[in-house]
């Protein structure tokens, strides 16, 4: 079996953008967070399949992926809410159905699901993958942060993402 991600890669203009952003709200990210260095948007974050399936599995999400045309980016959030490990770009796409039949397609070339999937968003920094990680219990600066960037017209918080390209990966352990 080989551990797998599928995700959806942003164009240069948008991971520029990304870019922009990470910087702008760096000075209120405490030290022990990590900035994403890779943003995308996890479609499957962990899978596994049979090392001779993986051909046909990325026929598939080809296929199924193909009129993914348009990913809203929305915002600067963070997750959860309260004491939060992670500070993301929201994400507004419909992908719930590509996923459902990405999922079922792994599961009939007899593979399985490492990782659930979550709610579509683009991290900019995290300081871990769960609840148990270190958490931001100040988010004062932060949301000050964000309100200023909203109303800042040189630094774009929201777009259309049109030129993105979904990709299945080899996860490294």
């Amino acid at each position: 079996m080989e551990d797998l991600w599928v995700s959806v890669q942003l164009s240069a203009s948008s991971l520029d953008r990304i870019e922009t952003i990470q910087q702008a709200i760096a000075p209120v990210i405490p030290e022990w967070f990590i900035k994403e260095s890779d943003p995308h948007l996890s479609l499957l974050p962990g899978i596994s399949l049979p090392r001779d399936e993986i051909a046909r599995f990325t026929e598939i999400v080809d296929a199924e992926t193909a009129d993914l045309e348009m990913i809203q980016i929305s915002g600067i959030d963070w997750h959860p809410a309260e004491s939060p490990y992670v500070v993301h770009l929201d994400v507004e796409t419909d992908i719930d159905e590509i996923r459902r039949s990405l999922l079922s397609a792994v599961k009939t070339l007899g593979g399985e699901l490492r990782y659930e999937p979550v709610s579509p968003h683009i991290t900019l920094y995290k300081s871990g993958d769960g609840p148990t990680a270190e958490q931001i219990t100040d988010l004062e600066g932060l949301a000050q942060k964000r309100s200023q960037l909203a109303r800042d017209d040189t630094i774009e918080t929201h777009w259309k993402e049109q030129e993105c390209s979904v990709t299945v990966l080899q996860m490294i352990s």
